[in-house]
């Protein structure tokens, strides 16, 4: 179990479009201890489990549409990133921790590692350019932690899928 010391944990989460595999997934967060909070509609359940001390863990690293996302640097190449991390913190006041997991070379076993609290950009009159400034700082660290341990990050979609509008004529294709 995952959290058997400590506060209670959620993840944000999408769905996924195959009910085995959802099922499979939340057979293996129920098994540690872990529960789930769908990412559409996300901040209500966030705001609840902050007020309770959990913690609440968000992926940086997926793709979002235009309209979900904001454009962040991310290993040199603009990336649609959620800000909904960005907002809620700032909304809720919640310390932002950057958290990477890796294996060990038996694969058996598992480490959390936990980096220093981010500083939010906040207080301006635009909560959109604080929200993006404070996505950008979030995705930076992730990319720190991945750069340490390349090869343990776990990367199957087109992360770079959506463009900026001004690059948006033709999808990068990996």
């Amino acid at each position: 179990m995952i959290n058997r010391h400590g506060p209670e944990m959620y993840i944000v989460y999408k769905e996924l479009k195959h009910a085995a595999g959802e099922t499979f997934l939340r057979m293996i967060r129920d098994d540690r201890g872990v529960h789930g909070i769908l990412r559409h509609g996300a901040a209500r359940g966030v705001l609840k489990a902050l007020k309770r001390n959990a913690m609440v863990g968000f992926a940086l690293d997926q793709n979002m549409t235009a309209d979900e996302g904001v454009f962040v640097d991310f290993f040199g190449m603009p990336a649609c990133t959620i800000p909904g991390l960005a907002v809620l913190a700032e909304r809720s006041g919640a310390a932002v921790l950057p958290v990477c997991c890796h294996r060990d070379a038996d694969e058996w076993h598992h480490h959390f590692r936990f980096g220093a609290p981010i500083e939010l950009e906040s207080g301006g009159q635009d909560r959109n350019a604080n929200a993006r400034a404070n996505t950008a700082r979030f995705t930076l660290e992730l990319e720190k932690m991945i750069r340490q341990r390349p090869a343990q990050w776990i990367w199957m979609h087109r992360r770079w899928n959506t463009r900026p509008p001004e690059e948006a004529e033709a999808p990068i294709k990996f």
